[in-house]
């Protein structure tokens, strides 16, 4: 529904000659992607400052894309159903796993030694909506592992040098969240392979 009102609204544009209609697809997948980031900021930016967490929320969400835009990894099939599952992720992380870590931060260093980890090994994954070459998926893995690198060293310096636990378990949870689903797609890439090998020569893979 929000390609298609994208759609007539690029149209428009083009049509009183704002754009050029040359480049009508690249018009629509920018704007869509500005409209999809704008919507799920202002609703986890709303749930933070609801729940009383509208800092570490915000850092939350920077961390997490800080490395989800370079690792890729594992992706909803449709926007709605990208924003609902991740809205139910965080609450879920608000109600039960954030209490936990704060009154317990040593399994939060291991929760980001052990995240940190997985995303230096792994480093990227490519999505079929992302069509990486094999240059730019090698580039995004140098990119996703020196900012893995740069997050877990902020984090360190934020738990040494201030007493803010609550931003040392939202970046955390942002590290760890990004293993996570790096891991299940890397797992669902290779199991992907294996059928593929098994079936070479066949329409579905290529």
């Amino acid at each position: 529904m929000l390609e298609r009102l994208v759609e007539k609204i690029v149209n428009e544009l083009i049509s009183n000659g704002f754009l050029t209609a040359n480049k009508q697809e690249e018009y629509i997948y920018s704007f869509t992607c500005f409209i999809e980031t704008a919507i799920s900021s202002v609703v986890f930016l709303l749930m933070g400052l609801f729940l009383h967490q509208f800092i570490p929320t915000l850092l939350f969400m920077l961390f997490f894309s800080n490395i989800k835009k370079r690792c890729g990894g594992l992706h909803a099939n449709t926007y709605v159903g990208c924003l609902s599952s991740s809205c139910a992720i965080y609450l879920f992380f608000m109600t039960f796993i954030s209490p936990f870590l704060l009154e317990n931060m040593k399994y939060c260093l291991f929760l980001l030694l052990v995240g940190g980890v997985v995303l230096w090994v792994i480093g990227s994954v490519d999505h079929p909506g992302m069509g990486w070459s094999r240059r730019e998926q090698e580039e995004n893995k140098k990119l996703a592992r020196r900012n893995v690198l740069l997050e877990v060293i902020i984090i360190f310096v934020i738990w040494t040098v201030t007493e803010q636990s609550a931003l040392v378990v939202f970046t955390t949870f942002a590290v760890f969240l990004n293993a996570v689903l790096l891991l299940i797609a890397k797992i669902k890439e290779e199991k992907y392979e294996e059928r593929c090998t098994e079936e070479e020569g066949s329409i579905d893979c290529g």
